[in-house]
């Protein structure tokens, strides 16, 4: 296959020689973070000191739901109890290092994931990163992959195990006249008690056998380009195992995770040329195999969606063919933090009011830095809500909760995008779900899949077949 050769835009902000007054390049030097393990050790300790009044604030807003005062008026009592214990940890470890909530978010769950119906397999999808002569705002960082060693982490999700899940199936016949047998009561007290504790820690279950071999594309294979979220400073492709085998299994296609580089180490446009990357290495051919971009989705959660969304806008100025289509879950499109709903659904929502977000929490001072923050946070690499145009991107399905802290950026993102005259959208409000609400057992969470298969197996293929039929009569 043919390389795909990037263009140079005619962005003022990307490509343009030199750059505009007011602009310059982002410094990406690399900063260390000397975690003192001490430290890290010490936040934790102090944690587990306020685990009884976290229990309490949990009973607190249980009682309140018993007595006919919940939260939201769809939420049932296990959701209440999930958002009332994250929230209740979110209050007393927003103050902690980021050393501590990379040890909470991504050491523990990595090892971990979402018990599933189904047996999903991993296999390793590390590749080297060449050099791709990208231009523009990503030429500098570029250079430095001149050598072809660095090695990006990723991972293939995938839960094609028919012989598995007819093994699972009978198992569970034969327990079935057991599991009728025990007391109704204490099934609900365990099946409450497994789902506060895995909302709190989303990828916990059973360990998975990893397989670190390399896999080759089958012809004509239809695939999903995977990037998780995290404030760009936490988690990883493990941590997301929950949304990625529910993306395989309600597409029937493998998922393809990868682990960008994190801030405050590697700042911006250090993520964003990884998953430039992480695209070009699929459809260019590599060790992974090579796809046709009209085979490929690109899906992700929070500034992980942000970034796919900006990676468009990248590939899009830059005459790189496009995706298929794209999964953006709350997208995180704005780090200027200037809507003041962050404020206002800080009582049903897990996020940190702005407010009240310190510099360890901080997405944009993570990923941008202090120097770059005012100049950069406008710029639509980094806040796709800012970008001139959404003209010619691949259809967009963009799910988010009515009541998540983001819904007022979402809201403006979805009236841009559906001013474009060749962009398709597809926008779905959850009603009373918060933040990347499908990464968690809630009453809609299996809804918000559902649809996901149905946009990517049904929904395309007929907008396809559509825009194929007006081409036709006009000619």
């Amino acid at each position: 296959m043919t390389l795909i050769q990037l263009q140079e835009c005619t962005s003022k902000i990307c490509c343009q020689i030199p750059p505009p007054s007011g602009l310059s390049k982002p410094s990406n030097a690399k900063q260390e973070i000397k975690q003192d393990p001490g430290l890290v050790y010490q936040e934790l300790y102090d944690s587990v000191l306020w685990l009884p009044i976290n229990i309490l604030n949990v009973t607190l807003d249980v009682w309140s739901h018993l007595s006919g005062k919940p939260k939201m008026p769809s939420w049932n009592l296990q959701t209440t109890a999930r958002v009332g214990l994250i929230q209740a940890l979110r209050d007393q470890s927003c103050q902690k290092s980021i050393g501590f909530w990379r040890m909470v978010l991504n050491h523990l769950p990595a090892f971990l994931c979402l018990i599933p119906s189904y047996r999903p397999t991993i296999q390793d999808g590390s590749f080297y990163c060449a050099k791709q002569n990208l231009p523009g705002i990503l030429s500098e960082i570029d250079q430095e992959d001149e050598a072809g060693t660095r090695i990006m982490s990723a991972e293939w999700v995938s839960t094609e195990n028919e012989d598995y899940d007819r093994k699972t199936k009978k198992k569970n016949k034969n327990k079935k006249k057991d599991e009728e047998e025990e007391d109704t009561l204490t099934k609900k007290t365990k099946r409450l008690f497994w789902s506060i504790v895995s909302f709190s820690l989303p990828s916990l279950s059973q360990r998975l056998d990893t397989r670190p071999t390399r896999t080759q594309a089958r012809p004509d294979e239809k695939i999903i380009l995977y990037i998780h979220g995290g404030g760009f400073y936490s988690m990883s492709a493990q941590t997301h195992r929950s949304v990625t085998c529910a993306l395989s299994k309600v597409t029937k296609r493998r998922v393809f995770a990868v682990n960008y580089r994190l801030s405050p180490e590697n700042r911006f446009p250090a993520a964003l040329c990884d998953v430039v990357q992480s695209y070009l290495n699929l459809i260019n051919g590599s060790s992974q195999g090579s796809f046709d971009p009209k085979n490929i989705f690109v899906a992700g959660d929070s500034t992980g969606a942000g970034l796919c969304l900006a990676m468009m806008l990248y590939l899009r100025d830059h005459g790189v063919p496009c995706p298929e289509g794209a999964i953006l879950l709350s997208p995180c499109v704005d780090l200027t933090y200037r809507h003041s709903v962050w404020n206002e659904t800080v009582v049903n929502n897990v996020f940190v009011p702005r407010s009240e977000i310190p510099g360890t929490l901080n997405p944009a001072i993570h990923y941008l830095g202090p120097d770059d923050l005012h100049r950069f946070g406008r710029h639509p690499y980094v806040s796709p809500l800012y970008a001139d145009h959404f003209e010619h991107l691949p259809p967009l399905l963009i799910q988010s909760g009515a009541v998540e802290s983001l819904q007022t950026e979402i809201t403006e993102l979805v009236y841009r995008l559906k001013t474009a005259k060749t962009t398709r959208i597809q926008h779905e409000v959850y009603e009373d779900m918060l933040h990347v609400f499908q990464s968690y057992s809630f009453q809609q969470s299996p809804s918000g899949m559902e649809s996901i298969g149905w946009w990517v197996n049904t929904g395309i293929p007929l907008l396809d077949k559509w825009q194929s039929s007006r081409v036709t009569r006009r000619n």
